[in-house]
Parts: structure tokens; sequence; C-alpha cells
């Protein structure tokens, strides 16, 4: 009878009760980044590769369908600016938020600063549609387009 080797062999075929075939036993577990496995490099780098295209064909849906709505007249960007409201999908002047937008242009004209402004609409008590107080950021961004994208004249497509 020959004698038994003192350390094990990792090609030492292994038999499986229940089923009763044999195999080579359980192999270590691969880790995600080992470079010693091209095929599971591909197939993660593949993974990555579906999940992006996803991700850009929604971002290309959504864009595409508030495109369409957006040329039907329909409003479909988001929260609407300060002094308009969405109503029943287009947009509708508010007009204390109107009248607010008004005084902050007649004060930027004058050549107050957002900061001033800020402070004028705080000491008017004009309530800011979010928040507690005026911030020259808001200000600004409120001064900055005179109208929203979607009540703006539009060209033709070419």
């Amino acid at each position: 009878m020959p004698a038994p080797s003192a350390a094990p062999s990792s090609s030492r075929r292994r038999s499986w009760p229940r089923s009763g075939k044999t195999g080579a036993g359980p192999s270590p577990p691969i880790h995600a980044d080992d470079p010693e496995d091209p095929m599971r490099t591909a197939m993660r780098q593949m993974l990555g590769v579906f999940a992006q295209l996803e991700r850009s064909m929604i971002s290309a849906r959504l864009r595409h369908g508030r495109h369409e709505k957006a040329t039907q007249g329909e409003y479909a960007y988001g929260a609407p600016p300060f002094g308009w409201k969405a109503e029943k999908k287009t947009l509708v002047e508010v007009p204390e938020e109107q009248t607010i937008r008004a005084r902050a242009r007649e004060l930027r004209d004058a050549g107050a600063s957002y900061r001033e402004i800020a402070a004028a609409l705080e000491v008017e008590k004009h309530q800011p549609r979010r928040g507690n107080q005026w911030h020259p950021q808001t200000v600004r961004r409120m001064l900055a387009a005179e109208t929203p994208y979607t009540l703006r004249k539009r060209e033709p497509a070419r």
C-alpha cells in the first residue's frame, strides 16, 4: 500500500458524495480586479458599457420628450421661474410675483446692486417663493431672463 503524501496536492480529484461524480475541488475566489482573469475584466467592462448606454438612452428620451412638449407650447423644464406658475401644462403669470419682479427691475435699472435689491425687498416685506429672506443670488437669477424659456419667440426649424 502506498504511503500518503505529506502535503495535499491541489490537482487532487475529489469525489462529491451526492452525485458520485468526481472533479477538481473548489477553486479559490477570483477578485473583481484580478489582472490574471481577463474574462472577468472584459465582462465587468461590458456591464459598464451597457449601464452607460442605458443612462444615455434615458437622458435622450427625456430630452426629446421635453423638447416635444416645449414645441407644442407646454411647459417642460422643472420649477417655473419666479413670476410664473405651471397651470394646465402652460405657464401663467402670478400678479403678486410679477409686481416684485417689476420692483426689482426698477431698482436694478436705477443702479442698485443685487445685495441692495435683496435688502430693499426685505424692507418692503416682499416674500420670496422659497425660504425666509431674499439673497443677492436669488435676485440675480430672477432678473437674468425676462421671460421663461418656453414663452420666448422661437425661429422655425430649417
